[in-house]
């Protein structure tokens, strides 16, 4: 049986203010979203402090062309969605954060009630509403929080990227899904038309599947087409 539970909903606050936007803070926590605040390092950035995030929320009074820059470096390992929380600014400042893969800007001030709405319609703006952190197909479970598969409670070692292809696939079960859209959705570029390694994660993922579960892996090929994974 293929199923899918809902969690709720991960935002990740970076700020060096956290003192000065703790009533934003609190405002969301208080309406059943999981809040992480984290120090604004640009330098730090990884994987791992944005894992399992829906939003992430960038609190910044005065932006920079540095500052600006930097935002190619979370999209590059956050593909969910990403805002930012500053002060007034100009409309070329606005159009380099769109370009920087912003999708949205919220200007202070503004008052908590009004932040938690902005955040709930952007959530539901692009379909985050559907969002499930969790896929089950047997004793097969893939938690995406988490970052982990197991099968009957043994854990599936996976690396980073297997488990990225594993996860994209099952949140899309059902649907072929062609190089071109792997490529661009888990490995962040596009497809130079003669790249293998996807076809290589999978052959590795697979493995894995069946060592673990006895069963066929649930990935398979559709000639021409791509890759798909089923839930018979």
């Amino acid at each position: 049986m293929y199923q899918s539970e809902a969690v709720p909903q991960s935002i990740v606050f970076l700020t060096n203010e956290a003192g000065e936007s703790k009533r934003f803070i609190d405002e969301m926590a208080q309406e059943d979203f999981l809040v992480r605040v984290c120090a604004k390092e640009w330098n730090s950035y990884e994987n791992a402090l944005f894992q399992g995030a829906d939003l992430i929320i960038v609190d910044s009074n005065r932006m920079s062309l540095e500052e600006v820059s930097m935002f190619s470096r979370i999209r590059s390992v956050h593909r969910g969605l990403l805002s930012v929380f500053t002060s007034e600014m100009d409309e070329m400042f606005q159009v380099m954060l769109y370009e920087q893969g912003v999708d949205a800007l919220m200007i202070k001030p503004m008052k908590p009630l009004l932040l938690v709405a902005k955040v709930r319609a952007l959530l539901r703006r692009t379909c985050r509403a559907n969002h499930f952190d969790r896929v089950t197909l047997g004793d097969l479970q893939i938690n995406g929080s988490a970052r982990k598969a197991s099968f009957a409670g043994e854990e599936i070692p996976l690396s980073s990227r297997e488990f990225d292809l594993l996860w994209y696939l099952a949140k899309n079960a059902s649907v072929t899904l062609d190089r071109d859209r792997l490529y661009r959705n888990v490995f962040g570029v596009e497809y130079n038309g003669y790249d293998r390694s996807v076809d290589m994660y999978i052959s590795r993922i697979r493995q894995k599947l069946s060592e673990t579960t006895c069963f066929p892996a649930p990935i398979k090929t559709v000639r021409g087409k791509g890759y798909l994974f089923t839930v018979d």
